[in-house]
Formats: C-alpha cells, sequence, structure tokens
C-alpha cells in the first residue's frame, strides 16, 4: 500500500509541475478519486508477441509504468508513464 501512495503522490507532483504555471493543486481531486484498497487487490501480467495486431482502450482506467504494442486510446484515465509501441 505504501508504495501504491508514494505512486500517487509522484504523479501529483509531476501534474503540479506541468501545471505550475497555472498554480493549481491537483492532490485534493486526485487523492479522493483513487480507490487505493481496490487497487492493491489486482495486479495485470501478460505477454505478447509482435504478432499479434491489437488495439487497446482504457476507460476510467489508472496506468502506471506499462508498454503497449499497436493501437492505445485512452480517456477518462490517470496515466503515467505509459509509453505506446507503435508497428
Amino acid at each position: 500500500m505504501q508504495k501504491l501512495e508514494k505512486l500517487i503522490e509522484r504523479i501529483i507532483r509531476r501534474v503540479h509541475i506541468n501545471l505550475r504555471d497555472l498554480e493549481v493543486d491537483v492532490g485534493p481531486f486526485l487523492k479522493p478519486s483513487i480507490p487505493l484498497k481496490k487497487l492493491s487487490e489486482f495486479y495485470a501480467f501478460y505477454g505478447i508477441t509482435g504478432h499479434h495486431p491489437l488495439h487497446f482502450r482504457f476507460s476510467g482506467s489508472n496506468l502506471a509504468g506499462s508498454y503497449f504494442l499497436g493501437k492505445c486510446q485512452v480517456d477518462g484515465s490517470i496515466v503515467h508513464g505509459l509509453r505506446r509501441l507503435g508497428l
């Protein structure tokens, strides 16, 4: 749980850097909207090759430190460190 909380704090700090000119504090908005207990219960493990024609669509998700091969569409989500590898 502590690692997850540290990750959220890091995301908030990065957002603050990007919004420093506007002097906006996103912490009070982000923290209540992230279900920590729910996030700590689930993990995703996956393995694929470059031979799979993939199209990912994430809606209302929390994504961090992920690499995706193929099309990737993200909306209404918290995204940190996402990389899309196109062919």
